[in-house]
């Protein structure tokens, strides 16, 4: 498998990174690009991975070439309608380990892939994948054990499915195992072959 153009994953985080080479792809660039992931008020929860996979888009467009796509992507926890992201620190994860361990959530990953058309004007393809996890209940001593041991304040939800409270608790899951540890490979890799920027020799 080849790429056909220059494929630049505008993300930070080494989990999608992971994926993509996993996947076969080899040879992307990796920038890192900052923006605004702030949820706009009166965003329908349901939304909100695909606007801020798009505003991550927009502060990478910089980046693009007639020869190049960018790659983003954003994922949210949904318990509920209740969106939880990110926690701030240490005090954040437990609360958040404490409420979804024991009860169905739903992972949503948003991607983008950016190239510029014909007219030199960016063209965005936006995806969502959603995947259903149930995580058992756990105790204290287990939550404390997870948020010691594992790097939890960069993963939506407060956990990564590849870590040690997946291992131990996800009893079920309905969906893409790989959307929930940060990018949907088979949509992702469906999407790059329709727009003809993956081919096989």
């Amino acid at each position: 498998m080849k790429l056909t153009k220059r494929l630049i994953l505008a993300s930070g985080s080494p989990r999608r990174a992971d994926l993509l080479r996993a996947l076969g792809i080899e040879g992307f660039e990796i920038v890192r690009t900052d923006a605004d992931e702030s949820i706009p008020p009166g965003t329908p929860a349901a939304q909100v991975p695909a606007v801020l996979a798009e505003r991550k888009s927009q502060a990478a467009a910089h980046l693009l070439t007639p020869d190049s796509v960018v790659l983003t992507a954003d994922s949210l926890v949904f318990l509920g309608e209740e969106i939880i992201g990110k926690p701030a620190d240490l005090a954040e994860a437990r609360e958040i380990l404490r409420k979804i361990c024991g009860a169905e959530h739903r992972v949503v990953t948003a991607f983008t892939l950016a190239r510029l058309g014909p007219e030199g004007r960016a063209l965005i393809t936006t995806r969502s994948v959603t995947t259903f996890v149930e995580l058992a209940a756990a105790d204290a001593a287990e939550i404390e054990y997870y948020v010691r041991t594992a790097p939890p304040l960069d993963r939506a939800g407060a956990y990564g499915v590849q870590d040690w409270i997946g291992l131990a608790k996800a009893t079920r899951l309905t969906g893409s195992y790989t959307n929930v540890v940060g990018l949907p490979t088979a949509e992702v890799y469906a999407a790059l072959l329709e727009l003809g920027i993956v081919a096989f020799d």
